[in-house]
C-alpha cells in the first residue's frame, strides 16, 4: 500500500512540474481554502466558543423561566430579577442585562451604538477592571437617580474620543440626555452577549424605553439574568434552591402555578446570538 501511494505521489508531482500554471492555481486554491477555514474558525472561537474572560468561569448560568406552560423564556421582570438576587440563596453574583441601541450625538455627528442596560457592580462580578474610572454603583442604579452615568467600551473611547483620559467626568449626549462618563472598559471586553459587541453600558434603571414603572411591574419581562453559583454550590443544589424560591413565589401569587427556573450554561455569555460573521 505504501509503495502504491509513493508511486502515485511521484506521478502527481511530475504532472504538476510539467504544468506550472495549473500547479500555481492548485496552490492558490488550497491556500485560500485553508485561510478561509482558519479565519472562520477564528471568528467562531472568538464569538461563539470561547468562554467569557470572567471570574467564576463555568459557575455562571444564564437563567430561564418556565411559567408552567413548558416553554422556557429568557425574559425576566425587574422584581423577579431582585428575587433571584436577594432571595435565591444560591448565587454570589446576579447580573441583569437588557440590550438597547443609543444615539450618541456630539460635534463629530450622530452615531447609533450597540449598548446595554446592566445592573450595578456588573464589572466587579465579572472580574473586569476598568481601564479608566469605575464600575456602576448601587447609587447609579436607582430609578430616578439624580445623575445618569455611562461606561464606554475601549473601542468606542478610542474611535470617538481619541483615547482621551479627560473623558472621565465629561457629559455626553445619549438619546438626547446627558450621561456622565464614569468608566472605560479594557480592550478585550466586548460585553455579555455571545457573538456580539457592546460599546456602552448604562444602569438598567436608566432605561426609559422599558416603560412606565418598569421596575415595579411583574408583568413586564424585559431582562436577561446571569447568575454565578456561590463557591461550593452544585447545579443540583442550585436547582433545589430555585425550586424552593419558585414555590414561594407561586404561593404568594407572584408566579403562575407550576412555574420553575431553568439553569443553562452561561460561561460564554448570554445565548441570544448576535450575527457577527
Amino acid at each position: 500500500m505504501l509503495t502504491t501511494f509513493g508511486n502515485d505521489l511521484r506521478r502527481a508531482v511530475r504532472r504538476l512540474r510539467h504544468a506550472p500554471a495549473f500547479s500555481l492555481a492548485v496552490v492558490l486554491i488550497l491556500s485560500l481554502t485553508l485561510g478561509t477555514a482558519t479565519a472562520v474558525f477564528s471568528v467562531l472561537d472568538r464569538t461563539l466558543l470561547r468562554p467569557l474572560a470572567t471570574d467564576g468561569g463555568d459557575r455562571w448560568t444564564h437563567l430561564g423561566l418556565d411559567r408552567g406552560s413548558g416553554r422556557v423564556s429568557s425574559d425576566f421582570s425587574y422584581p423577579l430579577y431582585t428575587d433571584l438576587r436577594d432571595r435565591a440563596g444560591v448565587f454570589d453574583a446576579v447580573i441583569a442585562h437588557s440590550p438597547l441601541t443609543l444615539s450618541l450625538d456630539d460635534r463629530n455627528g450622530v452615531d447609533r451604538i450597540a449598548a446595554a442596560g446592566v445592573s450595578a457592580g456588573f464589572l466587579r462580578a465579572l472580574g473586569i477592571v476598568p481601564t479608566l474610572g469605575r464600575d456602576l454603583t448601587v447609587e447609579d442604579d436607582r430609578p430616578g437617580a439624580a445623575q445618569r452615568v455611562v461606561i464606554l467600551s475601549h473601542g468606542l473611547w478610542q474611535r470617538r474620543f481619541g483615547g482621551d483620559s479627560a473623558i472621565l467626568g465629561r457629559a455626553i449626549d445619549l438619546n438626547g440626555e446627558p450621561y456622565l462618563v464614569v468608566g472605560v472598559t479594557p480592550a478585550g471586553f466586548l460585553g455579555l452577549v455571545r457573538g456580539g459587541r457592546e460599546d456602552a453600558w448604562i444602569p438598567v434603571t436608566a432605561y426609559n424605553e422599558a416603560g412606565d414603572n418598569a421596575y415595579g411591574r411583574r408583568t413586564l419581562s424585559w431582562l436577561d439574568v446571569l447568575g454565578r453559583f456561590a463557591p461550593g454550590m452544585t447545579p443540583a443544589r442550585a436547582t433545589q434552591g430555585l425550586e424552593l424560591l419558585a414555590r414561594r413565589l407561586v404561593t404568594d401569587s407572584l408566579l403562575p402555578p407550576r412555574s420553575r427556573f431553568v439553569l443553562r450554561d452561561g460561561s460564554a455569555g448570554l445565548t441570544q446570538l448576535v450575527a457577527s460573521l
